[in-house]
């Protein structure tokens, strides 16, 4: 019984990139080259660096499918001021409908906020993890610029996490 090669284990007929197929296709990719170097064999070296450049830009597509649909900072802020103003302005005219909908459309600014502060800090998070990863990886097979990108991958992902932590 012979192993499929990743790339047809189901991935190819999913309509949204993931950050997790991704990752197995990045990770796969690196093993795979890191066993062709250590063989001698330049068909599993080349076909491990395609694999985990598959997986990179997958990972990349996932991500910018995420930010388009994902709670943003500043559409939050602008809805918070904007819902605030109404309320003000709706209290001083005497108007409770303006100034209902003023409250509801600051109070959804502020979820808002909130969840995009959220999913930045598990992004973050996610860097940090793959920052160890690779570093480990690079230190495994003596890769110096792998390890230096993988720490800097790591320490990004970590400042997010302070940038965004929970309250």
């Amino acid at each position: 019984m012979s192993a499929a090669p990743i790339t047809n284990q189901n991935t190819e007929n999913q309509s949204q990139p993931s950050q997790i197929v991704g990752n197995i296709k990045q990770y796969a990719g690196l093993a795979e080259e890191t066993i062709g170097n250590a063989l001698g064999n330049q068909e599993w070296t080349d076909s491990g660096k395609l694999l985990k450049e598959e997986g990179l830009q997958e990972i990349q597509k996932a991500k910018e499918v995420t930010a388009q649909a994902a709670p943003n900072k500043t559409n939050a802020n602008i809805n918070s001021v904007v819902g605030g103003i109404k309320e003000e302005v709706g209290n001083l005219l005497g108007n409770a409908g303006m100034a209902s909908s003023g409250a509801q459309q600051r109070q959804k600014g502020h979820t808002e906020y909130e969840a995009a502060k959220a999913g930045e800090y598990l992004e973050g998070a996610g860097d940090a993890v793959r920052g160890k990863v690779e570093g480990t990886v690079g230190k495994l097979v003596g890769d110096e610029e792998a390890q230096a990108h993988a720490q800097q991958l790591h320490l990004n992902g970590k400042q997010a996490m302070q940038l965004n932590e929970p309250k």
